[in-house]
């Protein structure tokens, strides 16, 4: 056991050794930090993948031009809904870097549900609002209860020799029930 131990840290070490180098930025022959577009060394005025790119023109020294960047007509990546904004985006025509923006939401597309008055048969419902296009509901539609029968006394009626006799009674002059 205390013979493996030794091998062990070393292969660890060794393991450990080659995984920094994997993550590490790529270096010329004097220890110096390059970019890996040009094999050049980073300085203070190199741009890297993260500063404005160089345009076409050919430099006489080493420090690249700075793109003046001239941009395109807007073109529709997303379309914006009513639910999720767009996205747009544009290119420069000398080194094709791209722009992104957002397109902000659309507003509801409003439609009207048409409130219900209730009887004495079926309950109503309130006015709502939903949208057309995603089915949002904008004002939610509440149930309206039935309303009470509207009575009416029926008078008794005496039966005679031409016609059937009533006892009294009563009815809804609305449902008729």
């Amino acid at each position: 056991m205390r013979k493996i131990l030794p091998i062990l840290c070393i292969i660890l070490l060794f393991l450990l050794v080659a995984c920094d180098n994997v993550n590490s930025p790529p270096m010329d022959t004097n220890g110096n930090t390059t970019n890996q577009q040009t094999d050049k060394p980073i300085t203070d005025n190199t741009p890297t993948t993260d500063t404005p790119t160089t345009d076409d023109t050919p430099s006489t020294d080493d420090t690249p031009t700075v793109c003046t960047h001239s941009f395109g007509e807007w073109v529709t990546v997303s379309t914006a809904t009513c639910e999720k904004e767009g996205i747009k985006e544009r290119s420069c025509s000398k080194c094709n870097t791209k722009q992104t923006d957002t397109i902000n939401k659309l507003e509801h597309t409003v439609v009207i549900d048409s409130a219900k008055e209730a009887t004495c048969q079926e309950s109503g419902k309130t006015e709502g609002r939903h949208c057309s296009v995603c089915n949002a509901v904008l004002v939610e539609q509440e149930a309206v209860n039935k309303k009470e029968h509207t009575i009416v006394i029926d008078s008794a009626v005496e039966a005679s020799c031409t016609q059937t006799g009533l006892t009294e009674g009563s009815h809804c002059s609305v449902c008729k029930t």
